[in-house]
């Protein structure tokens, strides 16, 4: 029989020819690299006809909202990495948008179809606002305020908030270059000027630099508006843990956040 892959590099390709006859074996290594280059060969070609072996559909590709979140969930990664001490992944505050962990490519292909939010800051796809603003049915004089679109999406995962989103992009840390001139404050306080705001809930990171925007937003954003009900997010144990494996911090967290029963 004549199998027509060759050995190129560190894995079988179509090429030269293999001839064994019928009754000569081929040692192990040769033999189960072949039939490894006859699957990933079919297997190739029939994600280039559309389906895959199974007679299944292929994948269809991300939505562009989905990828800007995914690749902004992972510069927050690397941001929350360069604050720990760790290497950032370009030289920009915060983590960048070229990193070599590959974000800004698919930054740079859905940046075409999608802008950000005019009000809130979150992703919007073909329009001003994001789904989130256009939906007449959110209760919008409660706003929630969070760091990055991913920490958005999260609390839209949980089906329990009904109002309306305020994202930052980030938060205040003068280690890393990032003021308040950095950050999405200034639609913010034009929502709070125009009245449409009446509970402010900030559910931001439980760490210095979390505090410190908190305060901001309370002390120079909120000082000229007495009126509107502020509130932050409760810090404390996960469901299902036992106190004996908690640390300081957590349990000091879950007391201050009680409520009555």
């Amino acid at each position: 029989m004549t199998r027509s892959f060759a050995w190129r590099g560190s894995t079988w390709q179509r090429g030269a020819t293999i001839k064994l006859s019928d009754n000569e074996a081929a040692t192990p290594f040769v033999e189960a690299h072949v039939k490894l280059a006859e699957r990933e060969a079919e297997h190739s070609s029939a994600i280039k006809s559309g389906y895959l072996g199974n007679g299944e559909e292929k994948e269809k590709p991300e939505p562009p909202a989905k990828t800007i979140a995914d690749a902004e969930g992972a510069q927050q990664g690397e941001a929350q990495g360069e604050a720990q001490g760790q290497a950032p992944a370009s030289g920009q505050p915060g983590g960048g948008t070229g990193g070599a962990g590959g974000g800004g490519k698919p930054l740079s292909a859905a940046a075409q179809r999608i802008s950000r939010c005019a009000r809130c800051g979150n992703v919007a796809e073909g329009g001003d606002l994001c789904p989130v603003c256009a939906d007449e049915r959110r209760e919008r004089s409660r706003v929630c305020v969070v760091e990055h679109v991913p920490d958005l999406m999260a609390i839209e995962r949980t089906g329990t908030f009904r109002g309306a989103y305020h994202v930052l992009h980030g938060r205040l840390s003068p280690i890393r270059g990032i003021g308040p001139e950095n950050l999405n404050f200034a639609p913010l306080g034009e929502r709070l000027a125009a009245g449409e705001i009446s509970e402010l809930i900030l559910a931001l990171s439980n760490d210095i630099e979390g505090e410190a925007t908190c305060h901001y937003i309370r002390e120079t954003l909120l000082s000229a508006f007495p009126q509107v009900k502020v509130s932050r997010i409760g810090f404390g144990l996960p469901s299902g843990a036992t106190l004996n494996f908690a640390d300081s911090a957590t349990l000091k967290n879950a007391l201050d956040s009680r409520r009555n029963f």
